[in-house]
């Protein structure tokens, strides 16, 4: 049986980690169950379960090996962000 991230396209994957891990934006469980539930009301092909989505960034995050890094904002509050060069990989690599 294939997995699940052989019916996703890089590309929609790509999209709804990115909007998942916006810095200072972290979707809750619930906001992106929400944004999922909308897709599939619009009859967007390959939309993920809220489930599907979490294991496969859970997979994609330990073969890439790509860590977010601490950050401390001018307001002195720490967040965690990957580096924007990390995102550029993973663009690339997508889109081969």
């Amino acid at each position: 049986m294939k997995g699940f991230e052989t019916y996703l396209s890089a590309a929609q994957m790509l999209l709804l980690d990115v909007l998942d891990n916006m810095p200072h934006l972290r979707l809750s469980d619930d906001h992106m169950k929400s944004v999922l539930w909308m897709l599939k009301e619009l009859d967007v092909p390959n939309t993920p379960s809220f489930y599907g989505l979490r294991e496969t960034q859970k997979k994609l995050a330990q073969e890439m090996d790509i860590q977010p890094h601490e950050h401390i904002s001018a307001l002195g509050e720490k967040f965690h962000a990957i580096a924007p060069e990390d995102l550029l990989v993973l663009v690339r690599d997508a889109s081969r």
